[in-house]
């Protein structure tokens, strides 16, 4: 007698299939679903490097930073000289802010290959990014100018060598260069979000903002989820007098990242031009006092400094004492007065706000403008 019941036979895709799949999802810039079919190719070929390594390099261009190095890690495990993947690793690692480690790692696969194109396009640009911290510096932008020369020259069919020669001429102020480099760039892999951020700063820098509005936007359809571009729209807007689309670009940019404290710094200065003084205080104390966001997260206050933090302050005592409240203006004018040295807008800014005060003690409630800053 045969059995009652037979267990069903449930085909099973064939990785190759599967990863075909993915390819096709990635080569139309669909990276979201191309990880999502990568992920259940692995399912059935957990032992396959190359997968993990591809996950990884579509998730640093959504910016998954954290989950590129595990899946680089992964990689790693299956083939301790891939030497890409640890390159790659070292690169989500600098763009993390760990920057030691990252060097560390790339300066390994260097040891091992020299002319290795990827590993000195990711050293250059995260050498660049250092070099605007704290112990970065000249030295260390130096540097990033010469591993983006060997990059560029090694290998110069590669999208990240475009990609960190852009960047690299960015920080050193040759932005029309940076310009041809992000178009080149682009040329190679047109879904990358990253590249139309660049290329809209640099035009912004070549003052073409026309072009910087078209670059970001096209930034935001490709990762709707990063803030920047929202951020740079609407500092951008802000440049051309189009106050209200700069308000909601800037809260576009908060609702995806609510503790960067910069955020509401720039938003307020766009209430404080629209004369709208309420939203400019309620904004510009997160970056003077800290506070929390609108969902309960902390924002920490920023230290005085040049611009844009001085702007920050002194549009905040503007506001203040555009509202008659000058008993909180003129310590925030005071501040800026005694610890700024060469932000010469903020001091005059600062004077300013002094200077209305006065005025308003006497009777005069006529109220001065700032400077507007760059």
């Amino acid at each position: 007698t045969p059995p009652l019941f037979l267990p069903t036979l449930t085909p099973t895709r064939s990785p190759d299939s599967i990863i075909q799949e993915a390819q096709t999802f990635a080569s139309k810039g669909q990276y979201v679903q191309a990880i999502e079919a990568y992920q259940a190719a692995l399912k059935v070929a957990p032992t396959n490097g190359g997968i993990y390594q591809t996950i990884a390099q579509l998730q640093i261009y959504l910016h998954h930073y954290d989950d590129a190095i595990e899946n680089l890690g992964n990689a790693l495990v299956i083939n301790p000289t891939n030497y890409t993947a640890q390159a790659m690793r070292g690169y989500a690692l600098g763009r993390k802010g760990n920057y030691a480690e990252a060097e560390t790692q790339l300066e390994q696969v260097l040891a091992a290959e020299p002319a290795n194109g990827l590993a000195n396009a990711y050293m250059a640009e995260i050498l660049a990014l250092r070099s605007e911290e704290p112990l970065g510096g000249p030295e260390m932008l130096q540097r990033a100018i010469e591993y983006s020369r060997v990059a560029i020259n090694n290998t110069p069919d590669l999208m990240e060598s475009h990609r960190s020669r852009g960047i690299v001429l960015e920080y050193t102020q040759n932005y029309s260069e940076a310009v041809t480099e992000f178009q080149a760039a682009i040329k190679m892999n047109k879904f990358v979000s990253d590249l139309y951020v660049y290329l809209g700063n640099n035009y912004r820098n070549t003052q073409n903002p026309a072009e910087a509005v078209k670059a970001y936007t096209e930034g935001i359809r490709l990762n709707p989820d990063d803030y920047y571009p929202f951020y740079a729209l609407s500092r951008t807007y802000l440049g051309l007098g189009d106050y209200a689309n700069a308000v909601l670009m800037g809260q576009e940019a908060i609702k995806r990242n609510e503790t960067m404290t910069r955020l509401y710094g720039s938003l307020g200065v766009i209430y404080y031009n629209l004369e709208k003084y309420p939203q400019a205080i309620e904004n510009l104390n997160l970056v003077v006092n800290g506070g929390t966001s609108a969902n309960g997260q902390p924002i920490e206050a920023m230290k005085l400094a040049n611009w844009p933090v001085s702007e920050y302050y002194t549009s905040l005592a503007f506001a203040y004492a555009k509202t008659n409240d000058c008993a909180r203006a003129i310590p925030i004018a005071n501040k800026v007065s005694s610890e700024i040295l060469t932000d010469t807008i903020a001091l005059a800014n600062a004077q300013a706000v002094l200077n209305t005060c006065e005025a308003i003690a006497s009777g005069n409630t006529d109220i001065l403008t700032p400077s507007p800053e760059p």
